[in-house]
């Protein structure tokens, strides 16, 4: 997997794009609070076979609480959900690339 690329949006979220073998593409990735961070896929391809096929979604969501990815496969299209689901480590693995590619500015203390 290349390295990820992050685009500065906001101080809450930061769009980052993942090059890498099956998962390539862009997620939203929130700023992570006490309890979880938000990573949502925008724009999404799950290779197979070499890249000579794949799965294109747009609509997944996953939280890292502890380091540890959980992806809420209810919100993946039902239409790929099941092809995409069969390379669900590499997902997890995309997912983390781009929750940790961001460093977030510390909080001015009050």
């Amino acid at each position: 997997m290349s390295t990820p690329k992050g685009h500065d949006m906001s101080q809450y979220w930061r769009l980052v794009s993942v090059d890498g073998v099956p998962v390539t593409g862009t997620f939203w990735v929130s700023k992570p609070d006490h309890r979880r961070q938000i990573v949502k896929a925008i724009d999404v391809s799950v290779w197979f076979d070499d890249h000579t096929w794949g799965r294109h979604f747009t609509d997944m969501t996953a939280l890292i609480k502890a380091g540890e990815v959980d992806i809420l496969d209810r919100t993946i299209d039902e239409r790929v959900r099941a092809d995409v689901l069969t390379q669900l480590d590499a997902l997890k693995a995309a997912v983390l690339a781009a929750a940790t590619a961001v460093t977030w500015p510390q909080d001015d203390a009050q």
